[in-house]
Order: C-alpha cells, then sequence, then structure tokens
C-alpha cells in the first residue's frame, strides 16, 4: 500500500477548469500524492490533457446520467486497498498552499483509522467538509467514500457529520485548496454541468435526510 494521498477527481466536459486544476496540483505537490481523474466514455473534450499530463493516473468510466458521486465510489472503493489515504476534489478546485501534503499525512497518521482532515475551501470554511482526505480504512470498512444514495450534492453534509460523529478530524485554516464554484466567478456563465448538478438538489436534500433518519448511526457503529 502506499502511503500517499489519491485525489479523485470527476470531470466532464470542463478542459479548461480541468487544466487550471492540474496546473495547480503540479506546481503544489511534493510528490506525497497522486491524481486520479474520471472521465466519461462519451466525452472527449479533455483528450488532449491525457496526452499533455501522461504523469498523472486518467480512467474512463461508462457515463452515469450526472451522478459524479457514484463515479467517485467505484474509483475509490477500486483504490482503496492500494493507498493509504483517499481524498476527493473538484475539477473547478485551487490548490493553493504548496507542501499542504506533508501537514495532511502526518495529522492523519495521528488521527489514527478513522482520521479526516481538510483545508480551507474559501467558501464554507470549517462549516461543511467539501475536499476531505480520509484514511482508506474508512471507505473500505462502510464501503463508500459517499452515501451511494446521493447523485452530486450533500456529501459535504455527509463527511462534516461524519467527522464530528468520529471526532478524529482537523481543519487546517491556514491551507487553501479554492473551491471556485460558479458563484465565486465573476462574468462566468453556468455550464451544462452546473446546471446538471443542480438539478439534484431536491432529490439529494431528500436522500440525505433519509440517510440520516435511517442508516446514518448504522454506518458508524461499522467506524467504531
Amino acid at each position: 500500500m502506499k502511503e500517499k494521498i489519491l485525489w479523485i477527481v470527476p470531470s466532464r466536459n470542463r478542459p479548461k477548469k480541468l487544466k487550471r486544476f492540474i496546473e495547480s496540483f503540479l506546481k503544489c505537490t511534493t510528490g506525497h500524492a497522486d491524481l486520479l481523474i474520471g472521465l466519461d466514455s462519451d466525452d472527449h473534450s479533455c483528450d488532449h490533457l491525457i496526452k499533455r499530463y501522461p504523469q498523472l493516473m486518467w480512467e474512463i468510466n461508462d457515463p452515469v446520467k450526472g451522478s459524479f458521486l457514484k463515479v467517485l465510489n467505484s474509483m475509490a472503493l477500486k483504490y482503496a486497498e492500494q493507498y493509504q489515504w483517499l481524498g476527493f476534489n473538484e475539477d473547478d478546485g485551487i490548490f493553493k498552499s504548496p507542501g499542504y501534503e506533508e501537514q495532511f499525512i502526518s495529522k492523519l497518521k495521528t488521527l489514527g483509522k478513522n482520521g479526516l482532515v481538510y483545508a480551507d475551501d474559501l467558501i464554507r470554511k470549517r462549516k461543511l467538509i467539501y475536499f476531505p482526505v480520509m484514511d482508506a480504512s474508512i471507505v473500505k470498512r462502510l464501503g463508500f467514500f459517499v452515501p451511494p444514495s446521493l447523485q452530486c450534492m450533500y456529501a459535504d453534509n455527509f463527511w462534516r457529520d461524519m467527522a464530528h460523529h468520529l471526532k478524529s478530524f482537523h481543519y487546517f485554516p491556514e491551507l487553501v485548496i479554492q473551491h471556485l464554484h460558479y458563484t465565486r466567478e465573476k462574468n462566468e456563465p453556468k455550464d451544462d454541468v452546473s446546471v446538471s448538478v443542480d438539478s439534484f438538489a431536491t432529490a439529494d436534500n431528500q436522500a440525505y435526510n433519509k440517510y440520516i433518519a435511517t442508516q446514518f448511526k448504522i454506518d458508524m457503529v461499522k467506524l467504531a
């Protein structure tokens, strides 16, 4: 098993944002993290990036009708036996803090098998957890990175609720992994991907409320 962080990044039809994200990762990494990008088989907008960045990990998946969290779960379960720590990020994220990896890993080793860490995303501060890095054993014991009933939203609520339940997490206010959401970009139109993600708001809200009411405590027992 590699004592490294594996960042898992589902992406679709956002080549400019993905390139910006990749460049920020490469500027900030010190070699203690790998980057895995999941693309849909019917999306060829990023083919040139695959050729440009062969040092990264690329996976082509069957389209899942907009549910990028299903892609996240699938790839997380696949690699949970190969990496000590797994992280989630998005193609509209931007790494801002060189050397963050050593600080993440040092704290994760201290926190142990239920460890989870996160940086400031410049939107939610410590209130929600949007770009988490967690011990891979959490994924293996739960059987998922995020509850399978969720399609695109409320993952950050789950990671927050799980972290507070386990009481083995750490927030790094001095480290920044910016979430440059379309609502924070001036003169940036809402693209088709954002439209699709936002369309799941009601369904995912209902699914998460049901998960909390019926399954959350059961799953947390698995992490005891």
